[in-house]
């Protein structure tokens, strides 16, 4: 279960990995959404930052698991 956010993302990302399994990617029901989210605030940012992301993944990048 992931974030409703990144859900497209993380699906995407998984497939690609493990091409031999089934995915499936569940975005929690405890997290708040709304089709709305450019009336908040914070939800427009997280959408935007989100949109970078897949924008970025898309065109071949990567980001490191961890630091150094």
């Amino acid at each position: 279960m992931t974030s409703r956010w990144h859900a497209r993302r993380a699906r995407l990302i998984f497939r690609s990995e493990l091409k031999d399994s089934e995915v499936r990617v569940v975005a929690t029901p405890y997290e708040e959404f709304t089709r709305e989210w450019w009336a908040r605030r914070q939800m427009a940012d997280v959408a935007v930052l989100e949109t970078a992301k897949l924008l970025f993944y898309l065109a071949g990048g990567r980001f490191l698991s961890g630091r150094g």
